[in-house]
């Protein structure tokens, strides 16, 4: 099935930080309710606003470009680099690639120097 996890994976990295974010908001209205102070009402609040807006507002998505030629050749790649700035990345094999946008606008593979 589409978007559920296989049974045993372990769960990303922001569902842990949201999961923790709202156990610290439950304990602090368990404070607030021991001892009747209302700061831990408001950080709770406060608490609660911020892990809303953070993980349950969608954010757009950074532009992407495809790389052209090279060991990486047809993969998306953030498309944030300037013209005339060099695109270095990691390749599968652990050696390093360098792109460099061309007069169209693609990122175009650099040979390594000889």
């Amino acid at each position: 099935m589409p978007g559920v996890r296989d049974r045993g994976a372990p769960a990303p990295s922001t569902a842990k930080a949201a999961f923790a974010a709202l156990l610290a908001v439950a304990g602090s209205l368990m404070l607030w309710v021991w001892t009747g102070a209302p700061g831990w009402a408001l950080g709770a609040g406060a608490l609660l606003a911020a892990t809303v807006l953070r993980y349950a507002v969608p954010r757009p998505a950074l532009p992407r470009a495809e790389l052209h030629g090279g060991p990486l050749d047809g993969r998306p790649a953030p498309a944030l680099p300037l013209p005339g700035r060099t695109l270095v990345l990691r390749c599968p094999d652990g050696s390093r690639a360098r792109y460099r946008r061309d007069a169209s606008g693609r990122f175009r593979h650099l040979a390594p120097p000889r």
